[in-house]
């Protein structure tokens, strides 16, 4: 999760945004104490509930915030465009852990070790395939291309 952060913490210690953030952390604790708490005395969740009240705070405030005050005072960009291009990837990211679990719960994987290699090389070249239609044009993509292109091409000379 924190390697998901990197970037936005990279601009925000660049550009000095940290005193435009101060109040960031104060609810980011408040909303992790108080999800923990929750957790652990309403459903006795014990450290699993901690855990997931450090998940929480992190989604529900760490991981929109810092994007926004980065495109905002950096970019100039509004999050409605950020969004625009996440939620897509988002959403084809949940597709493929739900894809992959399908697969993994279908009871395929425990026949044999051959048959269940072909399985997740199947499933894992579709998603590829997925990913590679949706994405075909964006900028994100023709940056990997080349990237490919003259690691392949360095390779061959």
């Amino acid at each position: 999760m924190a390697v998901i952060r990197y970037p936005a913490l990279t601009f925000i210690d660049a550009f000095g945004l940290q005193w435009i953030q101060r109040w960031k952390s104060i609810v980011e604790s408040a909303v992790n104490v108080g999800v923990a708490l929750i957790l652990l005395i309403v459903f006795k969740m014990g450290l699993n509930g901690v855990l997931l009240g450090t998940l929480c705070s992190n989604l529900l405030v760490v991981n929109w915030y810092e994007p926004f005050l980065v495109l905002r005072e950096v970019c100039g960009r509004r999050y409605r465009q950020y969004l625009a291009e996440v939620i897509p990837a988002l959403a084809l990211f949940i597709r493929a852990v739900l894809f992959s679990l399908v697969v993994l719960m279908s009871g395929v994987i425990g026949i044999s070790l051959w048959r269940s290699l072909v399985v997740i090389v199947i499933s894992e070249a579709i998603l590829l395939t997925i990913v590679y239609f949706v994405f075909r044009n964006s900028l994100g993509m023709e940056l990997i291309t080349s990237i490919f292109g003259r690691f392949f091409k360095r390779r061959t000379v």
